[in-house]
């Protein structure tokens, strides 16, 4: 049974819909506090401050609600410097000398609208303490008020329990925002191991998986999760590009120069710091499939794959999905998080749906 998760019409104004109904502005219950006093904001423009920020953001991270890849300080310096006509606009709230938050923006020169400073992201968030939601609020009415070099401010793909959402009660009652419905993750809450979760599912699957594996097993390829020692450098992003165009042809969305110069930059940074889990289908040390993993706080992500044409034969991506719910059960995670898009692939793996918002919030003039 697939449960349908969205946000409580009391809590938030949410004109809740069918998958894929048309999406429809809705206004927000009004505010009930003012932000802190002792919270100081300031805007952060040039790459090279934002890179001097980087040890504290990446440990506030680690304390937040946030994707620990989507959110990290690398994605979003990635973004920027391959993302022409965008200017950085990092939103950063101090208490004292101690970084309490970051909304990690970007201005679109052209629409002069602001959004979230990060490509191919699939959440996104202001980066705060889970138990401090009035960081969240300062930040959000800082950037409403403050000069700026944009005349909309548009927050996409924020989850139910993010910390943008958490901080609308805390704006100003004048404070004028929108909820928009937008896309769907579906996601597996996992139990405690692999063999646990397929017996929740159809005997179809658990066949595929079988045969696909010992079809596999006969041409001496299995999956397994890889090291950074496997893809020292830009061997990642080198196999990954060429595993995925193989895959996708010109459907990908890694065609853009853009999008592979940000996986070239990105993707073996988040990889050696930990951010990104790496699975692969090997024979010997040929890599026939790959997966790339965001962490979240209390899940792992699929975000982008690929596999060659012979390891389609296989099922390559059922391999894949399997040996990732395995190693979300081993860490004792909560979820196996699929991301945006209800795919059929995905659906047959899913136990619910989420559905994600996009804010908007009035800017002062």
């Amino acid at each position: 049974m697939i449960e349908f998760y969205m946000f409580r019409q009391v809590e938030l104004g949410w004109a809740g819909g069918e998958t894929g109904a048309a999406p429809r502005p809705v206004a927000v219950a009004p505010a009930v506090a003012p932000p802190r006093a002792d919270i100081e904001c300031e805007i952060l423009t040039d790459l090279g401050a934002v890179e001097a920020l980087v040890p504290q953001w990446d440990a506030l991270l680690d304390r937040s609600p946030c994707n620990r890849a989507f959110s990290s300080p690398w994605w979003f310096l990635a973004s920027c410097r391959v993302m022409a006509g965008r200017l950085p606009y990092l939103v950063v709230a101090r208490r004292g000398r101690e970084l309490a938050g970051v909304l990690p923006l970007w201005v679109e020169a052209a629409s002069h609208t602001a959004e979230f400073g990060v490509l191919l992201s699939d959440y996104n968030d202001v980066v705060a303490d889970a138990a401090a939601p009035e960081v969240a609020a300062a930040l959000l009415a800082f950037v409403c008020r403050a000069p700026r070099p944009f005349t909309r401010l548009l927050l996409r793909r924020l989850r139910p329990g993010s910390c943008c959402l958490q901080a609308l009660p805390g704006l100003a009652p004048a404070a004028g925002r929108h909820l928009l419905d937008s896309r769907i993750c579906p996601y597996v809450r996992l139990p405690a191991s692999l063999g646990e979760y397929l017996r929740t599912r159809g005997a179809k699957l658990r066949k595929v998986l079988r045969n696909a594996g010992n079809r596999a097993a006969r041409q001496g390829a299995a999956v397994r999760e890889l090291t950074p020692a496997d893809l020292p450098g830009g061997a990642l992003a080198d196999a990954f590009l060429r595993l995925h165009d193989e895959r996708f042809g010109d459907k990908s969305c890694f065609q853009a120069p853009a999008h592979r110069q940000l996986a070239a930059e990105l993707l073996p940074r988040l990889f050696a710091a930990g951010r990104l889990k790496v699975f692969g289908l090997l024979r010997g040390t040929e890599l026939l499939g790959i997966d790339l993993c965001p962490l979240g706080p209390d899940s792992l992500c699929v975000w982008n794959g690929g596999f060659s044409r012979e390891a389609a034969s296989w099922s390559a991506g059922k391999l894949l999905i399997a040996a990732e719910v395995a190693c979300a059960c081993k860490l004792g995670l909560a979820e196996l998080d699929l991301l945006v898009g209800v795919e059929s692939y995905k659906l047959e793996w899913t136990t619910r749906l989420r559905g994600l918002a996009d804010l908007e919030l009035a800017v002062q003039p």
